[in-house]
């Protein structure tokens, strides 16, 4: 989209920005609360997937202790995408911290 040259345009998008804003304001709690229902739930099934995923290295790493050299290199792959998905999961739940905070939800989850 094109950043119009009229100052009259410009003003009535800034006036539609402000009114989105507004309107994104006024979500009531119910919604807020839904999204986080949803969250908790992508996160007990974070968890489900963290341990088979585990369990799916443990099993590769076991077929490479027998020998198998193809799996010791994929085991080593392995662990490092899971170091990375680690450090970025870490990451996200600092922001998701902060955004708690700053919103001012409780330790139930309660706004």
């Amino acid at each position: 989209m094109a950043i119009p040259k009229q100052v009259r345009q410009r003003m009535i998008n800034v006036m539609y920005i402000v009114l989105l804003a507004l309107l994104a304001l006024q979500i009531p709690k119910e919604v807020t609360e839904a999204f986080l229902r949803i969250n908790e739930g992508i996160e007990d099934s974070s968890v489900a997937l963290g341990g088979i995923t585990l369990g799916s290295i443990a099993a590769i790493e076991q077929k490479g202790a027998n020998g198998d050299q193809l799996a010791v290199e994929y085991a080593a792959k392995s662990r490092s995408i899971h170091q990375s998905t680690e450090n970025l999961t870490n990451f996200i739940e600092s922001i998701k911290v902060k955004i708690k905070t700053e919103v001012g939800v409780d330790e139930n989850g309660k706004i």
